[in-house]
């Protein structure tokens, strides 16, 4: 066959001449049958480096649930926002909650709060939505069946995710502050006489409840001029058994103001020789404890050095006190309970003036806050 006729049988299938001939036989495709289709690759494209997929975060739960009386621990956890619900409401007996998270990287909206003891599962109470920084929480208004019995868990949410349950924190009879109100079990006034004569005590005002100082003069007398000065002292004391050994947050003394003799000058003879000035000044200026048992006797009642308040008269008509410190000492048996000495500003029985300040009392009472 001449060359000729190979070169137009090759052209009419196709082929070149070259490559058919180059070919193995093996791998000539057959005559009258077109080659196979390669099977497309089944590997992955190549990326780009800016193509590359988000990666899926599972938040962490909060850690070391617990709870907190102290006003202090309670802003540190909370912050700002949460500090002022914390100095409000704890004084009130509400329970806070604190915990730690540790921070992951993924955008946190804040905390979820829930009870999480029998409710069959949990149920949300609250809901800390100050960022992830916040990590407080009070639980107010109470529980109806007291905060003793109830369990709280936390979760932190964000970023459209919510964590699981941190590790339940249940309450017990000492997690919360608790309020005790007591009526003093007796009381009384005493009240030293001074000025012209020798100071003696006056048994007349015993059966109340009188505070402060008062002094008169009369001049130009045919004796000499006369002098009638006065002190007033009254002690309460309270059984406080009810807080032995338990650990004191805050204690205060409630009176009531009935009436008050308040003046500087002008008045020449002894204080109930004239009307009250008003009934809402208070005169107690100092809160002292006792060194006897003064509920015994008739005498001018003794105060010890352990004084918790150095003002002038206040504001009343509701007169509050606090008197932490001795309480604290009264709990903790490092001090014998001889009851509350109030006094007033000054007891100076050779003065030669005209002023006062007298207080008479009444609806005394101690509230005590206590774990």
């Amino acid at each position: 066959m001449s060359r000729r006729l190979l070169l137009l049988m090759a052209a009419a299938l196709g082929a070149s001449p070259l490559a058919a001939s180059a070919q193995p036989a093996s791998q000539r495709p057959a005559r009258g049958l077109r080659a196979s289709t390669p099977a497309p690759s089944t590997s992955s494209p190549s990326r780009s480096r800016n193509d590359v997929m988000s990666p899926v975060f599972t938040l962490a739960p909060p850690t070391n649930v617990t709870s907190t009386t102290d006003v202090q621990v309670c802003t540190q956890y909370g912050g700002f926002g949460v500090g002022l619900a914390c100095k409000a409401l704890l004084p009130q007996g509400r329970l806070a909650l604190v915990w730690n998270w540790k921070a992951q990287p993924v955008r946190v909206s804040g905390f979820h709060i829930y009870r999480v003891d029998g409710y069959g599962g949990r149920l949300l109470v609250g809901t800390q939505a100050n960022g992830p920084n916040s990590t407080a929480w009070v639980v107010d208004p109470p529980p109806p069946d007291g905060y003793a019995g109830a369990c709280y868990a936390v979760t932190v949410y964000g970023s459209g995710q919510e964590s699981p349950l941190s590790a339940p924190y249940c309450g017990g009879p000492g997690a919360t502050v608790q309020t005790i109100s007591l009526k003093p079990t007796t009381l009384r006034s005493s009240s030293v006489n001074g000025g012209s004569g020798a100071a003696q005590y006056d048994p007349s005002y015993a059966g109340e409840t009188l505070v402060g100082y008062s002094y008169a003069t009369q001049k130009g007398n045919v004796t000499g001029d006369i002098s009638w000065n006065a002190a007033f002292r009254a002690a309460l004391l309270f059984d406080v058994t009810p807080v032995l050994h338990r650990k004191i947050i805050a204690a205060r003394l409630h009176l009531t103001v009935m009436q008050t003799w308040d003046w500087s000058g002008g008045s020449t003879m002894p204080f109930r020789n004239y009307p009250p000035t008003d009934h809402h000044n208070s005169c107690a200026a100092w809160v002292g404890t006792g060194i006897d048992y003064w509920w015994k006797y008739n005498d001018i009642i003794g105060d010890g050095n352990a004084r918790v308040l150095s003002r002038g008269p206040s504001e009343g008509p509701e007169v509050s006190l606090d008197v932490t410190p001795i309480v604290a000492q009264w709990a903790a048996d490092q001090s014998f309970n001889y009851g509350f000495v109030l006094e007033g500003e000054e007891e100076n029985m050779n003065a030669f003036t005209e002023k006062g300040c007298v207080t008479q009392y009444g609806s005394p009472s101690l509230e005590i806050q206590y774990q």
